[in-house]
Parts: C-alpha cells; structure tokens; sequence
C-alpha cells in the first residue's frame, strides 16, 4: 500500500540500501499507489521531466531510489506497473497508468539502466488468455465476494513473477539473466 513517496517518506527504500552491496539488483516499482491524488500521504505525481524533476514528483522519488542504489554500486532495474481488471476496456486488455510508465521508461533511459515494460507485458499476456483467465489471477477470481482486481493470488503472483524473469532472460539484463532458466 507505499508510494514511492512514502516509501521514501518512511525510510523504507534506506533500509533498503542500508544493506546493499556492489553487484547487488534493485528492481523499482511504483505508480498506482502513487496516483491516488486524493491521498496526500501517497501522491507523487508524474511531472513529466526526467531531467529536472520537481521536488514530491514520482520522477524525483525514482531519481532518489535510482542514485541511491548506484551509490552503492547496484544496478537499478525499472519496472513498469502491473495492470489490473479495470485494464479491460473494449473486449480487450489495455495498457494503464500511461504517464507513469511512460516517465519510468524516461527515467531508465537517462540513467542508461535496464527497464522492464511489465504493462505492456502484461498487456499482451491477458490478450492471449482471455479475461476469464486473466481474473483467475487476481483475488476476485479466488475469493468468494471479492471485487480486488488489482492483487494477485498466489497463481497470478507465479504468472507475472515468469513475465519479469523472462523479460529479464530477454534481455539480456547483464549479471542476471544468466540465471533466469
């Protein structure tokens, strides 16, 4: 339930790097937490400037998680949010939360450090299994009454953990992919 802002506003990602090493890989994921504009505490808001982000943005959080891990001789991994139900729009799986994987995607290529596009990803899964398929993923899928369309089960967490290992394997992520079967 963290933001990248609270979960920096917390010290959590310090407790993090606290205990990094060099060779060590981070693998940075917010943005539906940090677009819920109506809870102060979690919203960090896209900015739309990599470059010079403005201070309580998601840009500027990630650039501190990213600095951070470096500092430590890590290397940061980018990763797009997840998408969930309310991602099925038209008779098919769309991408969500476009301008904050667009501003990972952004932040990745300025830091020249891998980004793993699991929207898009994710996208394409869905679209191949259908909606049925899809929602067995999810908690409302499992659980008698639930309308949560946004957290995986114990199926859907194995599924998407296969859809980052194998886009890690794709590409050729250097110092990991080695050990993606």
């Amino acid at each position: 339930g963290r933001s990248s802002k609270s979960f920096y506003d917390q010290g959590r990602f310090k407790t993090i790097t606290d205990s990094l090493k060099e060779g060590d890989f981070v693998m940075i994921q917010f943005a539906i937490n940090d677009s819920a504009s109506s809870n102060a505490e979690r919203y960090a808001p896209v900015c739309g400037n990599a470059d010079n982000p403005t201070s309580g943005s998601y840009e500027w959080y990630m650039t501190q998680f990213i600095k951070d891990t470096m500092a430590k001789g890590a290397t940061p991994i980018l990763v797009t949010t997840v998408i969930g139900m309310k991602a099925y729009s038209g008779g098919k799986f769309v991408n969500s939360y476009n301008n904050y994987c667009d501003a990972c995607k952004k932040l990745a290529s300025k830091y020249n450090i891998p980004c793993i596009d699991l929207n898009s990803i994710m996208v394409d899964h869905y679209n191949s299994v259908g909606y049925d398929t899809a929602k067995s993923y999810h908690l409302m899928g499992v659980v008698s009454g639930s309308t949560d369309g946004t957290h995986f089960c114990e199926k859907g967490a194995d599924i998407v953990a296969g859809l980052v290992s194998g886009a890690v394997k794709k590409q050729g992520i250097k110092g990991l992919a080695l050990y993606v079967k």
